[in-house]
């Protein structure tokens, strides 16, 4: 048997890490700004738009926001709501409350996401395990998990699932340059009542 960071099926885990979809709105009016809507949807059918209007307003108030720590929120919370919600997302960040939402897919119970990257960081190292700091592909080959990327912003960058061998998102997907950025941390991931093969 392997010990992972994260205890939970990869299948499990991706199964409920939403996608992100924007689209462009027309200006409702002449010199008004177009808008964007974003929707987030997972594989595993839990979400129904709850989370829309907020990760609209987000990209829309700064397209800089991303929806990375809400996407890695909601897979962590659908992926531990029966095995363990002791390791689910809480009311309280280290800095701030968290943001609530009632998943209709989910029996209509309150979730709760983080939005911000150092959040996520501190999240991942209180609930499961201290993250391994990273410098390369070579660090975690054959080896899913989660990567946060710190860089040099006190808020961080961007929070990303790692198959093994590459980045689970598209947009992401060979971008191998961005591990060897500075502060870039990894928490593996996987079932550990599976026998390793």
């Amino acid at each position: 048997m392997t010990d992972f960071a994260i205890p939970v099926a990869w299948y499990d885990f991706v199964n409920y890490y939403p996608t992100v979809t924007k689209t462009l709105l027309p200006a409702k009016r002449p010199g008004d700004k177009p808008r964007h809507s974003v929707k987030l949807k997972d594989p595993g059918g839990s979400l129904n738009g709850e989370l829309d209007d907020w990760v609209s307003g987000l990209f829309n108030e700064n397209p800089s926001y991303t929806t990375c720590c809400i996407q890695m929120s909601h897979a962590i919370n659908m992926a531990f709501l029966r095995s363990d919600p002791t390791k689910m997302v809480g009311l309280q960040t280290y800095r701030r409350a968290t943001h609530g939402f009632r998943i209709r897919g989910a029996g209509n119970r309150e979730f709760h996401y983080v939005a911000s990257v150092d959040e996520m960081k501190r999240f991942l190292d209180d609930t499961f395990a201290e993250g391994v700091e990273i410098t390369s592909k070579d660090d975690i080959d054959d080896q899913p998990g989660i990567i946060v990327f710190m860089g040099t912003v006190p808020y961080g960058i961007h929070t990303e699932i790692w198959t093994g061998d590459d980045f689970h998102q598209h947009w992401m997907k060979g971008h191998f340059g961005h591990l060897k950025k500075p502060k870039v941390w990894f928490w593996s991931l996987g079932d550990p009542t599976r026998p390793d093969v």
